[in-house]
Order: C-alpha cells, then structure tokens, then sequence
C-alpha cells in the first residue's frame, strides 16, 4: 500500500468528492507552497527582529501543532489553516533561529541555503527519475520508525532517561544527524509525488493549500536537520 506525508496522505482520506470544474494543479500548488513559504519567512524575520523568547517559541509550537493536526484532519479548511500554521511556524523558527545565530554565528544562514539546495535537488531527481513503488515505501516505513524512536526517547525523557545518539555531537549522533536529514530530503520526493497524483485524480482545489502545506511540514523538518548537522560541525570545529 503506497503512503505519502502523513499529513498529505490524511488529506487524501478527508478530501471528499474530487470535483471537475475546479481542480487542483501542479502549478497552483507551486504558487500556494511559495505563498505559504514567503509567509513563513516574513513571520520569522519580524519574530527574529523583535529578539523573540523562550515563551514565544514554545507558545508557537504548541500553535503550530494544534493547527497541523486540524488541518490533517480536516483538509477543506486548508486555505485559512495552512497560512495560519506558517505564521505560528515562522514565529517558532524566528525565535529559534534567533537564540541560536547567539551561539552559532552564520549556522542559520548556512543551513536555510542547505535547504534550499536540497529541496531544489530532490524536485530535479524526482523530474528526471520519478519515485519507485519500493523506495515510496522504504522512505515512509523509515519515517514511520524514526516517529517511534522520538516518542520513545520523549517518554523515556520523562523518566530522566535519554537517548545520546539523538542529541549527542559526537560519531554516532553525527551519523544519526545526517541519516535524519537524508530521510527528510527523501521525503520531498514523497511529497512532490503525491501533489502529482492528486493533480491527476481531480482532487478539488483546496488540496493546493493542502499539498504546499505538507511540503512546508517536510521542508521545516529538513531545515531544523541541517541546521542540527551545522551546530555539530561548528562544536567539533571548535574543540
């Protein structure tokens, strides 16, 4: 059984009726995922100008949960969800971002250009290559564990128990670090291929405000992997 995003792939189970007359299209789902991208940025920036906070930062994550798991739920609200996801989104990551380029100089604008590279990178492979059934359901039966590996090291955090090779920067949370972020880049094949698939079935438009969201969902995953891997790198650098 072939799976795409999750939040994608709830999308698909809750869109309804697939209408004709107005479906959605690649090229709207482009145009909706820039929108909700430069949304995004302009969110950060203004958090990351105004110095953010380790209340703003936790209040816009408990936000942006609550408003993903509404929009997975009920994609036909995706047009007023997915903007007010990557509003919350862009607070939490201007105030993130913010504490760490205090620590990290030049880590945040190395790792949004990282991203960028790959996320492009990926769009040309899938272009050139597509996505076979066996690497679809390689990637989301990977992803499904690492989901599991992070809700046992959070139980388990509760307990005062934690897992190094998650948070370490030494070889094994290096590797672990870098086999996360390939996961997150392999999952934009995921999603690229799946907007296509839900284009070529008439999925009705909203799905565009839908589809841009699931890609801002893997694209915040790989950006805040990157960004992990390049605080590792600059700590080994410097000791």
């Amino acid at each position: 059984m072939e799976k795409p995003n999750p939040f994608i792939e709830r999308g698909l189970k809750n869109a309804g009726g697939y209408g004709n007359t107005s479906s959605m299209s690649v090229t709207g789902t482009a145009v909706k995922t820039f929108i909700l991208l430069a949304i995004l940025v302009i969110s950060a920036s203004i958090t990351w100008n105004g110095g953010g906070s380790m209340g703003l930062l936790i209040g816009a994550s408990i936000g942006a949960a609550i408003v993903a798991v509404v929009t997975s739920f009920t994609p036909t609200l995706s047009p007023i969800t997915a903007p007010i996801y990557a509003i919350l989104e862009g607070m939490l990551l201007g105030s993130f971002t913010g504490i760490v380029s205090r620590q990290y100089s030049g880590a945040v604008l190395a790792a949004v250009l990282l991203t960028v590279a790959v996320a492009i990178s990926m769009l040309l492979i899938y272009r050139q290559r597509g996505l076979s059934n066996r690497l679809r359901n390689t990637i989301v039966i990977a992803t499904m564990g690492v989901s599991v590996i992070y809700l046992l090291s959070f139980v388990l955090s509760l307990f005062g128990i934690y897992m190094p090779f998650i948070y370490g920067s030494g070889i094994t949370g290096i590797v672990f670090s870098i086999a996360i972020a390939a996961l997150a880049a392999f999952n934009l094949l995921v999603d690229y291929d799946y907007v296509l698939r839900m284009t070529y079935s008439g999925a009705p438009k909203y799905m565009e405000w839908y589809g841009g969201f699931g890609i801002l969902v893997t694209l915040v995953w790989l950006f805040l992997r990157i960004l992990r891997l390049v605080m590792i790198f600059m700590d080994n650098r410097d000791n």
